[in-house]
């Protein structure tokens, strides 16, 4: 259950949804739980996570050019020839995007290339990242052309 006092925050769940449309299709999204759930602690700090990996700009009134730069959307990456080598290099300077939310002392990603025909997601990140009230989090996301889903959460 989502605490109010939680030193890490309280909000709105941010996460990936799917849904079937009104022709039948099935459609994901990210945004706000549609349930209208809470989340607060490393549940909240990990949603603001799997946010940072697929935002790359926000709108902000009187910034420059209206924007800020928040994080990576990885979804990007999708189909542009990465082998494991370049994944690997993309996915370790995630760590400083992550560690722009004040929350998160520090953060590792990993990455591997699914290689398995058929398979779901086209890579995965490894993501440990520290947080500031001494707890630590590890995701595992996959990442395919229309969605990042968080795969695996530990504590």
């Amino acid at each position: 259950m989502a605490d109010p006092s939680s030193s890490l925050g309280y909000d709105w769940f941010y996460g990936t949804y799917q849904y079937v449309d009104a022709d039948g299709v099935t459609q994901t999204t990210h945004d706000m739980a549609p349930d209208g759930r809470s989340a607060s602690g490393a549940d909240l700090v990990s949603s603001a996570i799997v946010h940072r990996l697929t935002t790359d700009l926000l709108p902000l009134i009187d910034s420059e050019e209206d924007n800020i730069e928040y994080g990576e959307d990885v979804r990007r990456w999708v189909g542009a020839g990465l082998t494991a080598d370049a994944l690997a290099a993309r996915a370790a300077a995630l760590g400083p995007v992550i560690e722009r939310d004040p929350r998160v002392l520090s953060s590792e990603v990993t990455s591997e290339i699914s290689t398995a025909a058929g398979a779901l997601f086209i890579f995965k990140l490894f993501i440990s990242a520290q947080l500031r009230t001494g707890e630590t989090i590890d995701r595992v996301i996959g990442v395919s052309d229309v969605t990042v889903q968080l795969l695996a959460e530990g504590r």
